[in-house]
């Protein structure tokens, strides 16, 4: 199953964590990001992964900064590839 098969399953406000590791071009995490926006619970904690890599057209590291819904990063993780968590 796919992450945008299994959106399908959830109802809207529903998930309380969101862990966002697929493909990691900015575009494919900001997508993700879209489709499941509808699913978030308020105060919904988002995560993603391999924001500390800078290579390879990885565009993750800048795509929780950009979200105007994400209120503030609650904590970066910045050893290996890196994960970053917000709500």
């Amino acid at each position: 199953m796919t992450f945008d098969d299994a959106v399908t399953y959830f109802a809207d406000e529903s998930i309380e964590l969101l862990h966002i590791d697929g493909l990691h071009t900015y575009e494919a995490v900001h997508y993700d990001f879209e489709t499941w926006l509808p699913k978030l619970a308020p105060g919904a904690v988002v995560m993603f992964h391999d924001t500390n890599v800078r290579e390879r057209n990885f565009g993750v590291w800048n795509s929780g900064k950009s979200y105007k819904c994400v209120t503030r990063v609650t904590w970066s993780l910045r050893i290996r590839t890196g994960l970053e968590c917000c709500s």
